[in-house]
């Protein structure tokens, strides 16, 4: 996704009495026109938000990956990652919508927190997932480029090849 915004004037306002946001906040870690990649989208509030890495994100628990979001971004290639599952999720309302991303942040409702508050095997799961779907989306996103087989040489190869292999 590409950034066209970066103040709470582009937000939901249901964000602003749960977040306490204001039209007049920046978000100061996400740079206008710069594309992000995307790791799950989840429903909050009935409006979609999107996992990204953002610009201080440092992959220990002071800049961990946040949702933001979805009016703030432009969707500039819109196929979504071979790695990710869904999951539905009934309301109370009777309304259902569904969740998209890697599997141990839909199976495990303590995933993201763990990786929020720095825990080791959380940091590290995530890290093994955002490897592999950065190296999925790397090679100019060429779709025929999305199937080949991973460098054996490349640093997260083997972590990713026990993710995959972990969740099939």
């Amino acid at each position: 996704v590409k950034c066209l915004y970066n103040t709470g004037k582009y937000t939901p306002k249901d964000f602003f009495v749960q977040y306490n946001w204001t039209e007049e906040m920046k978000f100061t870690e996400l740079t206008i026109g710069k594309e992000y990649t995307v790791y799950a989208v989840f429903i909050l509030f009935n409006h979609p938000c999107y996992l990204i890495c953002n610009d201080i994100y440092d992959g220990v628990s002071y800049a961990h990956p946040m949702f933001y979001p979805a009016s703030l971004f432009e969707v500039i290639d819109n196929t979504p990652s071979k790695y990710w599952i869904h999951r539905k999720i009934k309301h109370v309302k009777e309304d259902s919508m569904n969740d998209i991303g890697f599997p141990d942040i839909l199976n495990d409702e303590y995933f993201y927190g763990g990786v929020v508050e720095g825990y080791q095997k959380e940091v590290q799961v995530f890290q093994q997932w955002k490897c592999l779907i950065d190296r999925e989306f790397e090679r100019g996103n060429n779709k025929n480029n999305r199937d080949e087989e991973h460098d054996p040489a490349h640093p997260c190869s083997r972590a990713i090849a026990s993710r995959v292999e972990q969740n099939n």
